[in-house]
This record gives structure tokens, sequence and C-alpha cells, in this order.
């Protein structure tokens, strides 16, 4: 059965990012902006960290529930820093391989903020809303996740070469679309129902669009997080068909034109010797 991270060379070209950057391009500049990352993202970091661990023991109860989601928190946090800003200082394999463990740890600082902010989300709405429409909120996130994946990953596997499976795809994402916002509205009739009914089509409005808009940029995040996982990842599975297709120097593969004589895995540029000797 094919899956998302079992396809061919040709087919992973449609998941992943176009790779046009200063990274594969100038391997000083490269180091330059690592040593800026360095110096100037971490002590910025360590300040959100702190205050984020600050607004977590001031919003969270003081339960044992609330003390172990803020360990957890920061936890999620320091592993985060570490992988971006520690961690390419050591010496690693390759490039690709590289970055798809600096995107993998870095993603610890996408779910702390999701957890510190779902956290309060969930205790708030178990209280104010009911067990339904909790229950129907958590169904109208998980259609969103499902949406994006689609949409993000998954529809750019197959090939939509005629108007008719264009439309098809467009028909499925309408449904998705529908079935999302009836689930949201659908929750927040069952608030309504458990605080006796009180009907505020104000409240109701400005609820759906907090909702919609605080998920859906979440979501937009974790799905750009999980496509640069899939680039780095297929680059390196398909290492030697990428490196020539963005013709990244065998230098910066390697971190450096040393490093690359000693590893003797030439690709590009091309050897005039393995050129002559093919002719």
């Amino acid at each position: 059965m094919k899956t998302i991270f079992n396809l061919s060379f040709e087919e992973s070209k449609n998941v992943i990012y176009k790779l046009k950057s200063i990274t594969t391009s100038n391997p000083e500049l490269a180091k330059l902006l690592r040593k800026n990352v360095l110096m100037y993202i971490t002590p910025s970091l360590f300040t959100v960290f702190i205050l984020l661990e600050i607004g977590v023991y001031i919003t969270h109860p003081k339960n044992s529930i609330g003390k172990w989601v803020m360990i957890l928190t920061g936890g999620l946090w320091l592993t985060g820093i570490f992988f971006m800003t520690i961690f390419p200082l050591f010496k690693h394999k390759n490039f690709a391989s590289m970055y798809k463990n600096v995107i993998l740890g870095t993603s610890g600082l996408l779910w702390a903020g999701g957890l510190s902010m779902a956290y309060p989300l969930t205790t708030t709405t178990l209280k104010n809303a009911g067990v339904i429409s909790f229950g129907l909120q958590v169904a109208s996130l998980i259609i969103l996740i499902c949406f994006f994946f689609y949409l993000g990953v998954t529809s750019k596997t197959k090939n939509i070469k005629n108007r008719k499976e264009k439309e098809k795809n467009k028909g499925a994402i309408l449904k998705i679309s529908v079935l999302e916002g009836i689930v949201l509205i659908g929750a927040l009739i069952a608030a309504e129902f458990h605080n006796n009914f009180i009907f505020n089509f104000e409240y109701i409005f400005e609820k759906l669009i907090v909702f919609a808009v605080f998920w859906i940029a979440y979501l937009v995040v974790v799905r750009g997080f999980f496509k640069m996982y899939l680039t780095f990842y297929y680059l390196e599975k398909y290492s030697r068909q990428y490196r020539l297709y963005y013709r990244i120097p065998d230098s910066v593969w390697y971190f450096s034109k040393e490093e690359a004589e000693k590893r003797n895995d030439p690709v590009y540029p091309p050897r005039r010797k393995k050129l002559s000797e093919e002719g």
C-alpha cells in the first residue's frame, strides 16, 4: 500500500517544497545564517519560553494536571529550542539528514504552543459549554486536520489531468467544508443548551470567528512543518537524484569542501574525469 512516505522520486516532487534557497547555493551564507540564528533567535526563544511558562502557571489551575501540563510544555519548548539552535552545530551525516531532524525536533515548539493554549480552552469549554459541545468541537478540529492534510499533501500525490477529476477534487473539498461548518454550529448550539439556551447571535458569531481563525492558523503552521519534514525526508531518500535535480554542490551537502572530499561521494558538480570516461 502506497503511503505519503514511500512515493517514487517523480511523485515526491509534488509533495515537497521547491528547494531554491540560499542554503543550497551559498555555503558561507548558510553558515552566517546559522550563526545569526544562534546569536539572536536563541535569546528571543528563551524569553518567549519564560513568558509562556509564567502564563501557563497563572492561567492553569493549581492542581496536579495543571502542573504536569506546565512541565510537559516546558520540556517541549526546551527540546524545540535545542534542535533549532544547538543541534545544527554538531557533526551530521549530510545536509538533508540534519534539517530533517531539526524540523522534527523544532516541532516541539509547535506542540508546546498548542498544548499551552488547548489545555485552558479544554477546561473552559467543559465548564461553560458542556461535554457534548466539547466533543463536537474536537470532531470539528479532526475534520480540519484531515482537510488541511488533504489539501496540503495527499491531493498533490494524485496527477489531476482532466477537468472531470478537478471538479471531483473541488467537490470533495466543498463537502469537507460543509461538514466542518455543520459540526461547529452543532457544537455552539449544544453549548447554548448547556447554558439554558440563552441564545446570543453576536456571541455565537464571535466564537465561530475566534475558533476558526485560531485553529486554521495553527493547522497552517502544522501543515507547513509536515511539508518541510517531507522535503528533507525525500531529499535524503533520493539524495543523488535531488542533488543533481537541484544542483546542490557537494560542499553544501556535506557542509564543506574538505568534508565532501573525505566522503568521496561526488554528485554535483560532476567530475570532468567521470564525464570523459562516459564519453
